[in-house]
Parts: C-alpha cells; structure tokens; sequence
C-alpha cells in the first residue's frame, strides 16, 4: 500500500494555461501593452537582422505586437483559493514579496530589479513562488522600458518524451520564431530574453539530473540570458555554481494589514482580524508566515469569527467553510451537493483519496482515469461510504472548490499543501495498525511524503516520533557518533559517498586565462534518511569553503594525473570529495558533521521527550482511588 510518490507542484493559486481564453485584460490594455513591447520587439527583431538570424521575420508585421502582448498578457490569470471559482488578474490583488538576495532585503517589482545574472527563488510552502514569478514578468512587460521578454515554463509538465530544449522550443514557436541554431543562439545571447522556470521541486526525480545539466549548460553558455526558477529548499538547482541564491522573505505581522486588504477586506474587518491572530494560540500564530496560511485563516476567521488553536482543528474547520463559501458569498445561489454524503464522511473520503493521489504518484494534476483510480481506492478504505465519482468530482470543484478542472480530461488540487494535509490527515485518522504500516515504510524511502511527515509531526506527534522518528534519528545518532570518535578521514570519505553516491565537485576551464574554476556541486541526489535530509546545505557550503573556486591549470591536470581522473583533453573534470580532502584537508567537512551530531542528539531528546510524556498517561489506570 506504501510506494514511491512523484513530486508535485507549489503555488499559491492554480494558474490558467498560456492559451486559455477569453482574455481577462480588455482590447484597449491590449493595445496599450503592445504599445509598450513595440520597442524591445523592435530591438530584437533589427539585431536579429544584423546578426544573420532569419527566424524573427514574422516579428516585422504590424500586427505583431498585440499578436505577443495578447499572449503575455495571460501571465497575470490567475486563480487562487480566495477566488476559486473564476480566473483573476494577479495585479488586482498580488502582495508585493520581500526577497533576501546576495545579503540584501528588496521588494523587486521587476525582473530587472533581481539583476542580470541566473537566480534561484527560494520559498517554502504557500509563499507565492509562482505568483511571484509571474508577477515579475508581467511587471516587465508593462513597464516603460521593458528590457526582457519573458519566457515562462512550468517545469511540472516536463515528461521523458518532452525535454527542457523541446519545451522551450515549442514555446519560441508559439511565438512565431523560426527556430533554428543561428536564431536560437542569437536569443539566448542578446540579453533580451528572460528564462522563467517554474517549479522545480515539482520535477519527476529521473528528470532531475538531465534538467540541472540542461539548465547550467544553458547558464555556462549564454551567461546573458537571465534565468530564474523556482523551487522549495534544498534541491539540485540550488547547488549550481551559475545560480545565486534569494529566499522569499516570511511574512511579519506588520504585513497583516496591506496584506488583507489586497484581498479585498475592509480596515475594520482587517483590525478584527488582526487582534484575533494576536490573541490566538502561538502553534497558529506563528504559523501564518505565507500569504497561504493567512489567506486561510481569514477564510476560516469570517465563518468561524475565531481562529481554532491547533493545526488539526484549523483545517477541519477550513473543510467546512470552503463547503459553505457558496452560500455564505451569493445569498441568492445555491449550489447544492450532489454526492449526498455528510460532511465528516466527505472529508473523511476526501483524505483518503488525497492520499491515494499521493500514494499512486500520479501528482497534482489527474486525468480521467488517475481520478477514477483513486477516487475507487479511497471508496474501497472509507467503510461503508456509498458515493458516486462524478458526484464526488462535482462536490469538490463546483462546492467547494478545493480542486479544479482544467479542459476536458484533467483535474487539478487547487493547492498541493491541501492534498499534503489531508493525506496526513488520513494517516491521523487511521487506525493504530495502518498508521505504523506508514510510518515503518516512509523510513525505507521518506521524499514522496517530505511535507505529509511535516504535517504529520504536528497533528499526529507520538505516532510519528515513535514509529518514524526516534528510530530514524537513533539509527543516525549512532553511526556520527562512532564517525565522529574515530575521525577518520577514509571513514568521512565513506559516509559521505553512502549519503550521496554520486557526490562530485565540478571544475570547468575557463576560455579567457585557461584556469579551472569551480562550477557546481553534486548530484546530492535525495537521501532516504530522515535525519539527513537537510545535511546537502552545509555540505556543500562546507566544499565551497575547504576546497578553492579556482586552480592554475596544471595543478588541476596534476590532481587528474595523480588519481587516473581524467585526460589533458577534457573540457571539465569532476573530482570526487575524498581527492580533494586528501589534497587539501577535511576541517570544513568534519565542522558540518559535528553540528549535524548535535542536532540529531537534541532532536532525539526531544522526541522520546514526546513519547514519554504520552506513556505516562498509562498511568492513569494504575492508580487506585483514595480510600475515604
């Protein structure tokens, strides 16, 4: 029952597809936004000439302009769990992110604001990743001095049969672009293009691999283009040598306000509110960090007019007001469910078929049969439930609008983090058994169910610490432990070629001065130990810091030489971490594996702190009444 799941997508709000219609922005923002693109269009289309591309001709016709800015304009639709129901334009209600890029906080509001250069935006569940990305782009377009065009991917949608390259080439012909090599290679190098990638945590995990190559090629290559993805931490991507890094910044209480009233609320409900969150408990209120979690609980708060004070019962009230918005917004509509089944057995369906999703693979979005699949699984492990799948599918995106139909064969959750939750739920609400079943198969493999464990922490504490956590950690614990006694640096080669088999440091020569210079980290691939699952970030600021960004030529060359790496030939050399801590020591290393001993240490008290403190309850029936 417990298997392997792929990664699926982040955002804040479902996002339409490029060639959806009808249009949200009018003819005359149409015609204003082709206005504005007519220069950069210009600008390619006559370098382009003189640089011999002969793909741009159609780019010379009149009609062009307001050809491009029909189809960039579909950037800003939008549609989000405050609107679930119908398509918005992002700039109506989009509040402005605060990044943390190279030290620095800035709100950008442009593309060319986050600088030329490959950038990796970095943000947890529910922090508007792709909504910002989004916005950016269409902030570009729509300034005076548009400097970029924007080319936005989704990376959800790459597949075995549809590469990164053919992706992007079929969106340059969409934009009537001639594709061939002088033409591709003129857009690339212009600077006048910029590469939006969208959702990199959501690829499938045997495309990885082939996608960061495929990305730092284009990065090593054509060091003009500006590229940007999207990503939650600690992935492939962010250990590029090409990408700097930007966090999205957490919301702070001081956001509140702004915050709320972009979606609509007026100054005294925002007020309410506010006091609300700060009367609430601190395991809710420290939780609203992401516009998601703040969204959620102003839809929670307007129905309920109080904020629950744990996680489990927030989102078993959030269940029950997304199944009353409808009649609670249009008094005069009603729209009534149809697969006839009470609320409690809805949601307890609903979670078993979100994690019937999870556990089949089949991602975020569903076709036909995948939904018939697991909505037939779920039906099979909710008792004696009798519901109908296209009822079933009615009640969850017409009422409550917790998933969403895109075309004619394709269903999609409205927000991943809902899916996660539920399937946690599920476990939760499972009996002893089952949940332990979980639990030990999760320790073989935890990836596909990273955020449902995070969930499951907090919701289901003393099954998790003591099925999944504490053997986890004490398996962990006592492998540093014995590491860090011997400290043996043949041992710390072996750890660390266990944690990440294909663990190599990249050196690329440089074209001007002939030097080797260090160009990325990895793969670090995805550990299936828990305790580990973090440990890639200090390990590769531990090797950026040990080992030099540059060598000389022949030092290079004399390491190859020395431990049969390679020939003189090569344009690149991927160096193994044990060469270069024999060449030029460990310290770093040792540092990351003593702080991460600690930590495992502490979290380990913690844990059984947890489980002893449910045993004791058993003592509650030891106890004899007091004799009067």
């Amino acid at each position: 029952m417990f298997n392997r799941v792929a990664g699926m997508r982040d955002s804040w709000g479902k996002h339409t597809n490029l060639n959806r219609n009808p249009m949200l922005a009018s003819a005359a923002a149409i015609a204003t936004t082709a206005k504005l693109l007519s220069p950069i269009i210009s600008d390619i289309y006559k370098g382009a000439k003189s640089a011999g591309a002969k793909g741009f001709l159609a780019w010379d016709s009149s009609t062009f302009p307001k050809k491009l800015a029909r189809r960039l304009r579909t950037l800003e639709e939008v549609r989000t769990i405050w609107t679930p129901d119908k398509d918005v334009s992002l700039l109506t209600f989009y509040y402005a992110s605060r990044m943390e890029i190279d030290g620095l906080t800035a709100t950008p509001h442009r593309l060319a604001d986050v600088g030329p250069r490959q950038l990796v935006i970095e943000g947890i569940v529910g922090q508007g990743k792709s909504v910002l990305l989004r916005y950016l782009a269409i902030q570009e377009v729509l300034s005076n001095d548009a400097r970029t065009l924007p080319i936005f991917l989704e990376l959800r949608r790459l597949t075995k049969t549809l590469r990164l390259s053919d992706a992007i080439l079929q969106h340059l012909s969409s934009l009537d672009i001639v594709v061939d090599e002088k033409s591709l290679d003129y857009l690339y190098s212009s600077g006048k293009v910029s590469l939006l990638l969208d959702g990199f945590d959501e690829l499938e995990e045997d495309l990885v691999k082939e996608t960061t190559a495929a990305i730092d090629l284009l990065a090593s290559k054509h060091p003009e283009l500006q590229i940007l993805v999207t990503s939650r931490p600690n992935h492939e991507i962010q250990k590029s040598a090409y990408f700097r890094r930007a966090q999205i910044a957490a919301l702070r209480t001081s956001d509140y306000s702004s915050f709320m009233q972009k979606l609509g609320l007026e100054a005294t409900k925002v007020a309410v509110i506010k006091e609300a969150i700060r009367r609430s408990p601190s395991k809710i209120s420290g939780l609203i960090t992401t516009p998601l979690m703040l969204t959620l609980v102003v839809m929670v708060y307007e129905s309920e007019k109080e904020i629950p004070e744990s996680l489990p019962e927030f989102f078993e009230r959030l269940f029950r007001v997304v199944f009353s918005r409808h009649d609670r917004l249009k008094a005069s509509f009603n729209r009534r469910q149809k697969s006839g089944l009470s609320e409690r057995k809805l949601q307890s369906l609903f979670e078993a078929f979100c994690f019937m999703v999870m556990q089949n693979g089949f991602g975020r979005s569903l076709s036909y049969d995948e939904f018939q699949n697991s909505f037939e699984q779920a039906l099979e492990y909710s008792g004696d439930t009798v519901c109908d799948a296209e009822n079933f599918r009615y009640d969850l995106t017409k009422v409550a609008c917790l998933m969403l139909e895109e075309g004619l064969d394709t269903t999609t959750f409205l927000h991943k983090s809902l899916m996660e939750y539920y399937s946690a739920a599920f476990i939760k609400h499972s009996m002893e058994e089952v949940a332990s079943l979980f639990y030990i198969s999760a320790r073989e493999d935890f990836s596909p169910w990273r955020e449902v464990l995070s969930f499951l922490k907090e919701i289901d504490p003393y099954r998790f610490s003591r099925d999944f956590l504490v053997p986890e950690l004490e398996e962990a614990d006592s492998k540093l432990k014995r590491l860090v006694e011997r400290r043996d640096d043949e041992d710390l080669s072996d750890f660390l070629k266990d944690t990440f088999p294909n663990l190599v440091v990249t050196f690329a020569q440089d074209e001007e001065s002939m030097d080797w210079r260090l160009v990325s980290l990895g793969p670090f691939g995805r550990t299936k130990s828990w305790p580990l699952r973090d440990f890639d970030t200090p390990v590769a600021r531990a090797l950026s810091e040990q080992f030099p960004s540059g060598m000389p030529r022949q030092q290079l060359l004399d390491i190859v030489f020395k431990y049969k790496l390679g020939t003189s030939d090569q344009k690149h050399f991927d160096i193994p971490p044990k060469v270069l801590a024999l060449e030029f020591g460990s310290k770093e290393l040792w540092r990351a594996v003593g702080t991460l001993s600690a930590q495992i240490e502490r979290g380990l008290y913690e844990a059984r702190k947890i489980i002893g403190d449910q045993q004791k309850r058993k003592l509650i029936f030891a106890r004899r009444p007091v004799a009067q």
